[in-house]
Formats: structure tokens, C-alpha cells, sequence
């Protein structure tokens, strides 16, 4: 068995990393990779679907995201400066322990996850701003929708307008036919493939 000298290390890494830089693929390939998909943590309602939610939901609203009830009923909180549904927030924390948190790089996780994970290193994985068509195919090419794509796009605009503030994170710009795993291959930790095992 190959030694992982993050888990010897106990260290703290959390990746965020843009839409369709090849996320999943990263984590079905690295045994180190806990790919966090928050869908599966929590819903996010836009205005037009406010009324199809209960008073009881609509309490526990918070910034527009609210708990999944199946994952975790008492809903959103703030917590450490994370605004959001706690349970992403621990979550994120239990991955950490043992393995190299990966979550979707959105304005929402950009805006909060940094403050509520200080000790942890957090390292921004995302394409550069003048190649958003590339995306765009690779979202056509795994069945996307136009839709799914156009909210893509205003993301990618918009962490580009957070990027381009002084966040002082460890940021990785990925250049044209770049992926996730030739970023991660770069830098200083190690990553063990699950045929090393």
C-alpha cells in the first residue's frame, strides 16, 4: 500500500473547483478525493419557486439556499462565518479528516467557505475567463441542457468578478484543454490513484 502522506500529515485541504473541470472524474480516479456534491446537501430555490415552499421552509430560508430536508431537517444556520446549510459545512469538515475535500467553485461556496474553514489550505481550481465556450461543449457533450449551461455562464462571469478582488486564496487557472487532475498533479500533496491500493 502506497503511504498518503496527506492523511500522515492530518492536514486540511479543501479544493474548489469549477464546473466541468473534471471534478468526478478526479474522484473516481483518486482514493484521497472526497467529491462533495452539494445538491446533495442542500436545494436552492430562485423567487418564482419561493411559493411552493412551506412556512416552515421559508424560515429556515437563508441567502436563498435552504437544508435538504432528507439530509439534514433542522435547516440553514450560519456557523463560522458560513452561511448556509450546516449540514454541508460539517459535511465539508468530515471529508477533511481523511481525505482532500472537493466541492463545486460557485459564487455562493466562494463568498463563504474561506471564513468558515480558516485553518484549512483552500485551493480555487477554475478556467480562465476568456475560455467559457470549451465549457460549454464539455457541458453539451455530458448532456446538459441550454439552461443548465446559461446559469453556468453567469457563474463563471461571476467568480471571475470575485477572482478578480484581493482574496489572497491559492488559486490554480486552468488554461484551454486543461482538467482538474492536471492541476492537482502540479502541486505539493500527494494523491493516490485507486489502483495503487
Amino acid at each position: 500500500m502506497v503511504e498518503n502522506s496527506f492523511m500522515a500529515k492530518k492536514q486540511n485541504i479543501l479544493i474548489l473547483a469549477g464546473s466541468g473541470t473534471g471534478k468526478t472524474y478526479a474522484a473516481e480516479h483518486y482514493k484521497n478525493l472526497a467529491d462533495i456534491d452539494t445538491i446533495d446537501y442542500m436545494f436552492k430555490y430562485n423567487k418564482k419557486r419561493y411559493g411552493e415552499l412551506s412556512s416552515e421552509e421559508l424560515k429556515n430560508l437563508v441567502n436563498g439556499w435552504i437544508a435538504n430536508p432528507d439530509e439534514y431537517p433542522k435547516g440553514s444556520v450560519k456557523k463560522k462565518g458560513f452561511t448556509g446549510a450546516v449540514n454541508l459545512y460539517f459535511g465539508i469538515k468530515k471529508a477533511m479528516k481523511e481525505n482532500i475535500a472537493l466541492i463545486p467553485l460557485i459564487p455562493e461556496t466562494f463568498k463563504g467557505l474561506p471564513s468558515a474553514f480558516k485553518k484549512a489550505r483552500i485551493i480555487l481550481v477554475f478556467p480562465e475567463k476568456e475560455i467559457f465556450d470549451e465549457y460549454a461543449e464539455r457541458f453539451r457533450a455530458r448532456g446538459n441542457d441550454e439552461n443548465f449551461i446559461k446559469v453556468r455562464e453567469k457563474d463563471h462571469h461571476a467568480v471571475w468578478e470575485l477572482l478578480e478582488t484581493e482574496h489572497g486564496i491559492e488559486t490554480i487557472i486552468l488554461k484551454k484543454g486543461e482538467y482538474l487532475t492536471d492541476a492537482l498533479t502540479a502541486i505539493d500533496f500527494e494523491l493516490v490513484k485507486y489502483a495503487e491500493i
